[in-house]
């Protein structure tokens, strides 16, 4: 299913996936997740969400954070002759981002996220800004079957230029 909740995104969530979808709710939203994978790969996810202007069925604006974190420890660090261990680095991927949609009416709305990146591969690391843009609009909001469409760009912004040096 990939990517097919940006068309029905409807939660706090929606920071990630579609930042049009927060026009949807209908109160503020906290939410989190932390899921721990094998050989040390953790990920973390926490959003807020705020909305005001309620009117009937969707909210004119909302203001929204979110961060992901994905970490990844204890690599074991090689040379390119040698199947011996040279002890260990550890490596993060961070996304920090400020969200604002808008409602236009309960079936179109759009969002905009602006978004620190940063990244650390042992002693390199990255830090850059990017933005994401979303638009949904529901064709038949009250139909018993709805019809949502959905379009987003994600992670527009400058290239990533990694830099030796210990951050």
């Amino acid at each position: 299913m990939a990517d097919s909740f940006s068309a029905i995104a409807d939660d706090v969530y929606a920071v990630y996936y579609n930042p049009a979808g927060l026009s949807q709710l209908k109160g503020t939203q906290l939410g989190g997740a932390h899921t721990a994978f094998i050989r040390d790969v953790n990920y973390e996810v926490l959003g807020f969400a705020y909305p005001w202007g309620k009117k009937e069925g969707y909210s004119r604006h909302v203001l929204a954070l979110g961060i992901h974190y994905l970490s990844v420890a204890k690599v074991e660090r090689r040379s390119s002759d040698s199947t011996e261990a040279m002890g260990t680095f550890d490596s993060t991927d961070a996304s920090y981002g400020l969200t604002y949609a808008f409602g236009f009416s309960r079936s179109l709305s759009a969002g905009v996220t602006a978004k620190a990146l940063s990244q650390r591969l042992d002693t390199y690391h990255s830090d850059t800004f990017a933005a994401d843009v979303g638009v949904l609009y529901k064709v038949n909001p009250d139909a018993s079957l709805p019809v949502s469409l959905a379009a987003v760009m994600r992670n527009a912004g400058t290239r990533v230029s990694y830099v030796s040096g210990q951050s």
